[in-house]
């Protein structure tokens, strides 16, 4: 080791070593998560990708209800409408049943696919800020070591980084 005087060049560099790896593997990745908490990442991203489901989602067609009287019998005039006034349920009845029954089915599938899309949103959003802080961990660490007065572009356009992670094939089949 070099010694000038009573300062040991290997005593410092072996705290600078331990005060880097400090800041890599502790207190960076803890800065990390919490500036991803203050920048409410979570919520954001949860109403992003269900937004983004809804978006996706197509449109539930909604069957038509046909009056099988009035079809049959509507030319017949008024004694046609009194016809169907007086057998409409004989008519329409089964009819009526099958469309309630597809326009009930779509309904819950609708809802299935967007309650996974809500239970889904929760795992890729945390897998984006894992992927994160992972990713850019030597960038918090610097971030945290210098008092946050050195920041990197990648902590600058933080939420352009989660953005990224998000979409990283990793998080995405997290959904």
């Amino acid at each position: 080791m070099l010694e000038t005087g009573q300062f040991s060049f290997g005593r410092v560099g072996v705290a600078f070593i331990l005060y880097g790896l400090f800041m890599a593997f502790v207190a960076g990745p803890e800065l990390g998560r919490r500036t991803i908490e203050a920048q409410n990442w979570t919520s954001i991203c949860e109403q992003t990708l269900v937004k983004n489901a809804v978006s996706k989602e197509p449109p539930t067609a909604k069957l038509p209800q046909l009056d099988m009287c009035m079809l049959i019998f509507g030319h017949l005039g008024r004694d046609g409408q009194e016809y169907c006034e007086v057998h409409k349920g004989f008519w329409n009845g089964p009819l009526d049943q099958v469309v309630n029954a597809v326009d009930a089915k779509n309904r819950a599938l609708q809802n299935w696919r967007m309650d996974q899309a809500t239970t889904n949103s929760v795992d890729q959003c945390a897998c984006a800020s894992s992927l994160t802080l992972e990713r850019r961990r030597l960038d918090f660490a610097l971030f945290t070591a210098s008092a946050r007065i050195i920041t990197s572009p990648s902590i600058q356009n933080l939420h352009s980084e989660l953005k990224a992670s998000l979409s990283a094939p990793h998080c995405a089949l997290k959904g």
